[in-house]
């Protein structure tokens, strides 16, 4: 039982630095997007500047709680995957 617990302890600090190292890393990406939609509608600028951070710190506070953890990691996983899109697509666009 001992050894469930300190597995249940390391995967909340995990989900917490994944949804911590994403929000740190895109801040400014976060404030670009957000400045963006008072522009024309773009799906990226709203994924990146509302749904991704919202993931990330809904997986921050399910892990600090310790209530369902498969959530707190789809949320933290998918905070990550949405701020990494729009770099994925501009390279592929781009890098003809």
């Amino acid at each position: 039982m001992q050894i469930r617990r300190a597995i249940n302890i390391l995967l909340r600090f995990v989900i917490i630095a994944v949804a911590g190292v994403g929000l740190l890393e895109f801040s400014d990406l976060i404030w670009m997007e957000l400045y963006r939609l008072t522009h024309p509608f773009n799906l990226f600028t709203l994924a990146a500047g509302i749904f991704g951070p919202a993931s990330a710190i809904a997986a921050i506070a399910l892990a600090t709680v310790n209530k369902s953890l498969p959530l707190a990691a789809i949320f933290a996983v998918s905070s990550v995957v949405i701020f990494v899109m729009p770099l994925v697509v501009f390279i592929f666009r781009f890098a003809k």
